[in-house]
């Protein structure tokens, strides 16, 4: 090999270590004026860069509900506004089981200053499902506010209306003395679940305070044939006269939206006929009739 091949090599390696080193960055340590060994500034920018480019193709794939991630979602949640919180619940609700990264931050918005946001956090965590049931059950543990509570009674409810918790805190919600809204919307939130929750109005018959029997036995009509397993009971008490005369004539009324019309009407008839019964309980009796078809007229003096 010439002399001037060498000096040629020689100069390409010099030009090419210049290049990594001033341009790409070396891809080996090398020391500096100390003769410390560092990292190499382009070997870090590499991966910088390789890792924000993970992180972009992460969240290119990330779902999306109503147009935003789970994400950002999630921390609004934690926002000031009432709107962006109620929003955020709203948007989480679409997600179904997805959304279970929110529990414990939406749980929380039970206890929210505004209804609408409390009403949407219930919506939200029952759309995640069986995720959800331990930061509810959790919620009933700790907290003894009666709105808060409800709220998350209703959720568990409605995730699994055979959870018993969830049942306990309701019925109690039902049947409190203390607020009338709690118990008005305890029972409108059993009359949602249809024939899922009709055993916890079979409780409230036997009730011992008897406006809670009398509001049990209005709502059992409210809930229709799916409450057909009430029947039964609901017939044993009206045929006791020495019930409640309201208490009876509640459930004459739920009994003719609740019983077929065959196993109705005979119990209907048996009041009208006799002549000795509680005159609020037969009158209504006779309505019940013409109700359901059986006749026009019980007295004569209604009016079409």
């Amino acid at each position: 090999m010439t002399k001037e091949n060498t000096t040629k090599m020689t100069r390409r390696a010099s030009m090419s270590n210049l290049y990594w080193h001033f341009v790409a960055g070396s891809v080996s340590p090398h020391s500096n004026e100390s003769g410390k060994v560092e990292e190499p500034m382009g070997f870090r920018s590499l991966s910088w860069m390789i890792a924000l480019a993970a992180l972009m193709v992460v969240g290119c794939n990330e779902p999306r509900f109503m147009g935003r991630t789970m994400g950002s979602w999630i921390v609004d949640l934690g926002s000031d506004d009432d709107y962006s919180r109620r929003a955020a619940c709203e948007a989480i609700s679409t997600a179904g089981p997805a959304g279970a990264p929110a529990v414990p931050a939406m749980a929380k918005l039970l206890d929210d200053v505004n209804d609408g946001v409390q009403t949407w956090a219930v919506k939200g965590l029952v759309a995640v499902g069986p995720a959800a049931i331990p930061e509810l059950e959790k919620v009933l543990a700790e907290d003894q506010i009666p709105n808060v509570r409800l709220y998350a009674a209703s959720a568990l409810v409605q995730i699994d209306s055979t959870h018993a918790i969830g049942r306990d805190a309701l019925y109690a919600a039902f049947t409190g003395t203390g607020n009338a809204k709690i118990a008005r919307d305890a029972g409108h939130i059993i009359i949602k679940q249809k024939g899922a929750l009709v055993d916890l109005l079979l409780r409230g018959l036997n009730d011992n305070y008897e406006p809670i029997r009398v509001e049990s036995a209005r709502l059992l009509g409210k809930i229709g044939t799916p409450a057909a397993i009430a029947v039964e009971p609901m017939i044993k008490l009206i045929q006791d006269d020495k019930q409640p005369s309201q208490l009876r004539r509640n459930l004459v009324a739920s009994l003719a939206a609740v019983a077929t019309k065959e196993k109705a009407a005979p119990v209907f008839q048996a009041l009208v006929d006799n002549e000795e019964g509680d005159g609020n309980v037969t009158s209504m009796a006779g309505d019940m009739l013409r109700y359901i078809g059986e006749r026009k007229a019980v007295s004569g003096y209604e009016v079409d």
